[in-house]
């Protein structure tokens, strides 16, 4: 087992796991059960869409480091500065 696992590039015990789930449920058992569930951590896309809006409506030209402390301040966001910057870009802004 160890031998297959290191192979594989897992290890030994997620290997038995696979063992034991296509032992009970055969090939179907293999697949990857993420597919098709969103990320519990993901951010909700209203709060990411309602922070770029203020930043298109309210705060236009404005430096991201300056956004992400109005939008924490003035309107309650809980996001890193990290994030507010990624997003905002990602919106091309």
């Amino acid at each position: 087992m160890a031998e297959a696992a290191e192979m594989l590039g897992v290890t030994e015990r997620t290997f038995r796991r696979w063992g034991v789930r296509y032992d009970a449920e055969g090939v179907e058992g293999l697949q990857d059960r993420r597919i098709g569930r969103v990320s519990a951590r993901a951010v909700p896309v209203d709060e990411a869409l309602r922070m770029v809006t203020l930043y298109e409506t309210r705060y236009t030209g404005w430096t991201v480091k300056h956004v992400h402390e109005h939008w924490h301040t003035e309107h309650g966001g809980m996001r890193s500065y990290s994030w507010t910057k990624k997003t905002l870009q990602a919106a091309g802004r």
